[in-house]
């Protein structure tokens, strides 16, 4: 069953009289308890993507101009604004980058996370609410959870800042989880338990996630399936073992070249992607890749390609990665 669906998605900024787009039409659909990741460059469109569907974009400035979300058969795009805001915390979740601008500096944690029980769940009792927070705090592994709820978010570490996010994005037990690179921030050993953390609450809810990155090492862990955008539109859209097997866009070769590897030989230089990302508001004909492209030709400066088989490319194939 889709939790998700995505189609044609159009965002764009919008200044005035003009408007320079964003995203250019993403399609992307997400089943019942299916982890999804979504990779690509920074400047992508990947965080647009999860927040156009948790209809969080900073409007009027950035603006959803076409397209459909359908979010458990519902069409959201047409809902009202109080409608929006049930689903959000209770029905789907979101995780941040950082925690510490996600959280309230001047409110201590327990009042921020008794706040999604006053919304969703206002016929609960204040002691009810207090012991399903602790035991929150108990399912994503914070220690002290008495003592925890009455601090500040500046006296707890990046880590437990990150548990408590996810503590509170998981209470209701959402069917959709969106995590917007929620380990970047942290070193790589409470990288790894935040992961785990996560693969191993969501799994046992049977919660449908989102899982936006950089990282591709971090996806194979993770993911079921991997979606990479580049500039604006996903590019290509293969279950995670055909990925690393068998990229067919030259972005996702290039950006599986770029991972380090143990079986390379010693002080091997990385593949690098040559160029950069173009910005939103430049004009490219064609591909949106090509200008960094070595499998270009003339077809890909004219004719932007449609997704086949899981890879909008006029030249798909396989390279050694």
């Amino acid at each position: 069953m889709s939790i998700l669906r995505i189609n044609a998605l159009q965002v764009h900024a919008v200044d005035g009289e003009h408007s320079v787009p964003l995203l250019r039409g993403v399609d992307l659909e997400i089943e019942a308890g299916e982890t999804v990741g979504l990779a690509g460059e920074s400047g992508s469109g990947k965080t647009l993507t999860g927040l156009s569907v948790m209809g969080l974009l900073p409007q009027p400035a950035v603006q959803l101009t076409g397209g459909e979300l359908v979010f458990q058969g519902q069409p959201l795009t047409t809902l009202p604004v109080r409608a929006r805001q049930q689903l959000r915390g209770a029905s789907m979740s979101m995780v941040f980058q950082e925690p510490m601008t996600a959280l309230n500096p001047v409110q201590r944690v327990g009042l921020q996370l008794s706040e999604l029980y006053q919304i969703h769940r206002p016929e609960l009792s204040r002691a009810l609410v207090r012991r399903q927070l602790l035991q929150a705090l108990s399912d994503v592994g914070v220690s002290d959870a008495e003592r925890r709820l009455e601090a500040y978010p500046h006296e707890l570490s990046g880590g437990l800042r990150q548990r408590m996010m996810i503590a509170m994005a998981l209470a209701l037990k959402p069917a959709l989880l969106i995590c917007d690179e929620p380990t970047t921030a942290l070193d790589v050993t409470i990288q790894a338990q935040v992961l785990d953390l996560i693969r191993g609450l969501t799994r046992e809810m049977g919660t449908a996630v989102l899982f936006i990155t950089h990282d591709l090492g971090v996806l194979a862990e993770l993911a079921d399936r991997v979606a990479v955008m580049y500039g604006g539109v996903i590019v290509e859209q293969q279950p995670i073992d055909a990925l690393f097997e068998r990229p067919q866009h030259p972005y996702t070769e290039g950006l599986m070249r770029s991972i380090p590897r143990f079986d390379h030989a010693p002080r091997l230089r990385l593949d690098i992607i040559p160029g950069q990302v173009p910005q939103a508001n430049e004009s490219v004909l064609g591909c949106r890749f090509h200008p960094r492209c070595a499998r270009a030709t003339a077809r890909c400066q004219l004719e932007s390609p449609k997704m086949d088989h899981g890879v909008a490319c006029h030249h798909p194939g396989q390279a050694v990665c």
